[in-house]
């Protein structure tokens, strides 16, 4: 089993290592026990595609799934279903983009949250954005369900099952920032969005509510 366990972590970080402007909070739930037909456990690895739609030499959309394999080995068991996701694209060219990744696991379903800020050159426009990809890993063809979000994604936290259908749920915190003006801020408070969602369905089990965390 050691030999395993070195492959699925191998496999992982060398992955990672090819996303360039990246930070990755957890990995944990990238193996474990997922797939009722597998004994054992399987290793799960993030995969995004960017497209160039117009030719234009900048990327504006990136496909993304999972591909589950058994653990320790490349035989792949099945792939989640592709989620397309709109780009933020600076007119100007893009000068800096940076991106926080996080996995969680909700029972049987793998949570993929990402952080995105991208500063454009000659502009100095700042975006910030994030968006949530969640699956259940059980078997093959389960529907994904996913959220995007115009703030900064400030976190996520399980939550435990509000609704008693067996699943956790999902917490996701969104953060307006303060701006810049001349080197002053805006004046302007900070205020925290969150957001709980099924864990499995992704379905919203509260209003969202804007509360302020900094003035």
């Amino acid at each position: 089993m050691k030999t395993s366990k070195t492959l699925t972590a191998t496999a992982v970080l060398s992955f990672f290592a090819t996303l360039g402007h990246a930070d990755i909070t957890n990995m944990g739930a990238l193996s474990g026990d997922y797939v009722i037909s597998n004994p054992g456990f399987e290793t799960v690895m993030p995969i995004w595609t960017r497209f160039d739609s117009n030719n234009d030499g900048t990327p504006d959309s990136v496909k993304f799934h999972f591909d589950i394999y058994k653990v320790g080995t490349l035989t792949k068991l099945f792939s989640t279903p592709d989620k397309t996701i709109n780009l933020s694209i600076c007119t100007s060219g893009i000068m800096n983009e940076d991106k926080n990744i996080d996995f969680k696991r909700i029972s049987n379903v793998l949570v993929l949250s990402v952080k995105e800020y991208v500063l454009c050159a000659t502009s100095s426009k700042e975006v910030n954005a994030g968006y949530v990809y969640a699956v259940n890993l059980s078997a093959a063809n389960k529907t994904p369900w996913f959220k995007t979000f115009s703030q900064e994604l400030n976190g996520t936290g399980i939550l435990p099952d509000m609704n008693n259908n067996g699943t956790g749920e999902l917490l996701v915190v969104t953060t307006k920032s303060k701006s810049v003006i001349q080197g002053q801020f805006d004046g302007k408070d900070v205020t925290a969005t969150t957001y709980i969602y099924d864990g499995e369905t992704g379905i919203s089990l509260a209003t969202p509510k804007s509360y302020i965390v900094d003035r």
